[in-house]
């Protein structure tokens, strides 16, 4: 994984160059995002963008909607196949304001946590077949094994047994995921304009065979915001 910190500290030194000194009390809030996800070995790395909608119930809480864009969403099995995914939540943060957060006057940090759902989308196909292998050491001796699909398999003698267990990936699957983090945010940069980065983990209980495939997915983008709360 390749990571340019020199651009982060960047990118770090001209928000806080440019961000206003205050924060100012707004009602309404709309990002545009993009960023990185790096989930774990059951998943292959993906970019991420997409656009949120936020309403701020009062100065600290806030609810938001979040529809995003995977440009790959599948497993390494897959190979060649083409498959996004559509990212879909709803989700609860709390706002710190300067006087609960002082170490700054320019940022506004920041907790968040959603629920929400991934759908596979596959560009070329319909649907298509993938199979995972369990390997299982046999004791000696006549027994029973049981592999991943719950199917007692007899076995005699000692060795190892590969059971191969197929899923089918089928356009328009879908998946409950959780997400959880934080990051911060500045107002008024320029005129509404301002930023926002955050990082969040990204869990999907339900994935195929049982997997509950988790990742860190940053991200960051233009904030508008409008309205007094």
């Amino acid at each position: 994984m390749r990571f340019s910190w020199c651009k982060a500290l960047m990118l770090t030194l001209a928000l806080v160059l440019f961000a206003s000194p205050e924060l100012s009390a707004q009602k309404y809030e709309l990002n545009a995002y993009g960023g990185y996800l790096w989930p774990d070995n059951q998943l292959q790395n993906s970019s991420i963008f997409g656009a949120r909608f936020g309403w701020f119930y009062d100065t600290n809480f806030e609810l938001e909607g979040n529809i995003g864009w995977l440009n790959r969403f599948k497993v390494d099995d897959l190979g060649d196949i083409k498959s996004r995914g559509l990212l879909w939540e709803f989700a609860a943060s709390y706002n710190f304001s300067t006087q609960e957060f002082p170490f700054s006057t320019k940022f506004s940090p920041f907790l968040i946590g959603g629920v929400g759902g991934l759908t596979t989308r596959l560009k070329d196909v319909d649907s298509v077949t993938f199979n995972r292998f369990t390997t299982v050491q046999v004791p000696s001796g006549s027994g029973q094994v049981q592999p991943v699909n719950s199917n007692l398999v007899p076995v005699t003698g000692s060795g190892v047994l590969t059971f191969v267990q197929p899923f089918e990936v089928e356009d328009g699957d879908t998946f409950f995921a959780v997400s959880y983090g934080g990051g911060f945010k500045s107002m008024r940069a320029w005129g509404p304009i301002g930023f926002r980065f955050e990082g969040r983990g990204r869990t999907i209980p339900n994935y195929y065979g049982g997997r509950s495939p988790t990742w860190l997915e940053l991200t960051g983008g233009v904030n508008f915001m409008w309205g007094e709360r």
